[in-house]
């Protein structure tokens, strides 16, 4: 097991934030190298939204360092996992990353964002909701005008299919993969909010109800 650094939120100086996808990286094994972080800088933010079908994933660390969870959902026998995590890590254009759920057979996605110019480590708010039996899961965040929302979802319809996003304004699509044995995961990004509440809903593409988890948090 990699060396951990145990990281305490702190608070910066904040500008206008800007927020990057950077990728969606299946863990096949416990370590993914070479993963890109973006452009290194004293106030990067890297995010990440988890999407795993056999557990919750419990640790994410980037170069050694352990990112905190902020929002999870799912639960035993529903096969629909998401979390999101987040943590200053200011150095390296590319980074290593470790979670203890990678593995072949399970193949969690793990979905990286680079994030500057933010007040803080940790989210303005985090919400998370799961759902044995529909076709759509929402929450409701609490936000900062100038901000912006990451959301992650995941179902276990054993079917290939597709999710959209809607909100009260407008995300974009940043990942919609499939997770294996059928599910299938999601990634949106809501920037430049300009209300201080909004609403993020995850819609897929079946034919009946299914297992959903959605994860989100707002960030400024």
């Amino acid at each position: 097991m990699p060396l951990v650094a145990i990281q305490k939120p702190r608070l910066f100086v904040g500008g206008a934030p800007v927020c990057t996808f950077l990728s969606a990286t299946t863990m096949n094994l416990n370590t993914a190298n070479g993963v890109s972080l973006g452009i290194p800088a004293k106030d990067r933010v890297i995010i990440v939204g988890a999407s795993a079908r056999s557990g919750q994933i419990t640790k994410v660390t980037i170069n050694g360092i352990a990112l905190l969870p902020y929002a999870a959902a799912g639960a035993a026998g529903q096969g629909s996992f998401t979390s999101i995590w987040s943590g200053l890590v200011p150095d390296d254009p590319l980074g290593t990353i470790w979670t203890p759920e990678g593995s072949l057979g399970t193949n969690p996605i793990l979905n990286i964002y680079r994030a500057t110019g933010l007040s803080r480590i940790a989210p303005r708010d985090a919400q998370s909701s799961a759902t044995a039996a529909d076709v759509a899961r929402a929450v409701d965040l609490n936000t900062e005008v100038g901000g912006f929302i990451i959301a992650c979802a995941v179902n276990n319809v054993g079917a290939a299919n597709s999710v959209t996003w809607t909100g009260d304004e407008t995300p974009t699509e940043d990942s919609d993969s499939a997770l294996g044995s059928g599910r299938q995961s999601g990634m949106s990004r809501l920037t430049t909010i300009a209300d201080a509440a909004n609403t993020i809903t995850a819609t897929f593409a079946v034919s009946s109800t299914t297992q959903i988890s959605l994860s989100a948090a707002s960030f400024r």
